[in-house]
């Protein structure tokens, strides 16, 4: 996928031109690859349509499909969940901007995620884990992750940073994350729930999940559920 960033103007359609986008509609909740479907028709400037998610250039151009319709299949996991603005550009053969389209929508990918690791740090300051998370191939800033350690009925909010190194596991990839707590105080002995909710670019939760580790005079067990 061809990508680059502009920053596109406001251009009103010109009188007596057809220029809309048929779906989808404005704020519409979209996944995965949605297909864009714009019309465009009463002027014979037109040399191309392209579309735009946050100025980021998505694809060539739109293919033009019969007398009046435009299309092109758009993906959505390459991006955060959240909220997000589609531009769709009509260019003319000066590769000017003769009229723009901007429509709010919401992109809903991450179903659920697993922890494929989580194991504490030699020093019992932080543990670290490896995380998959299903349908996302954007890479996550540490913003987006919310952790917490409860141990004893006690909740501990947890730092968290945010690495990928290229591991992917079918083309999704891998976060590394190292999550520890203010202070940087060393693990307690005690059976530990690692929680991560991960949240969209506007706060909202998307998904939640749990880990157990059961640390004992420097030793360690990692776990799916406390036997």
């Amino acid at each position: 996928m061809t990508t680059r960033k502009i920053k596109l103007p406001a251009v009103a359609t010109p009188p007596g031109v057809l220029f809309a986008v048929v779906a989808p509609s404005p704020n519409e909740v979209v996944y995965g690859m949605f297909d864009l479907d714009v019309r465009f028709a009463g002027s014979k400037d037109v040399r191309a349509i392209r579309v735009f998610i946050d100025e980021e250039q998505q694809g060539e151009e739109m293919t033009k499909i019969g007398r009046l319709r435009y299309a092109l299949a758009v993906e959505t996991a390459v991006f955060v969940d959240g909220a997000h603005t589609l531009a769709v550009a009509a260019f003319d053969e000066k590769d000017r901007v003769i009229a723009t389209i901007f429509t709010p929508l919401v992109f809903r990918n991450v179903q659920n995620f697993n922890f494929v690791s989580l194991v504490p740090t030699p020093d019992l300051k932080a543990y670290e884990a490896v995380l998959r998370i299903n349908t996302m191939r954007a890479e996550m800033s540490p913003s987006l992750f919310l952790a917490v350690d409860k141990l004893k009925g006690e909740r501990r909010p947890l730092k968290v940073a945010v690495a990928y190194d290229g591991s992917t596991i079918n083309g999704t990839p891998l976060p590394r994350v190292t999550l520890s707590r203010e202070g940087n105080p060393a693990i307690e002995d005690g059976l530990h729930q690692i929680s991560i909710t991960i949240v969209d670019n506007f706060g909202q939760p998307s998904t939640r999940t749990s880990h157990f580790v059961r640390i004992k005079d420097g030793a360690y067990e990692s776990m799916e559920s406390p036997a």
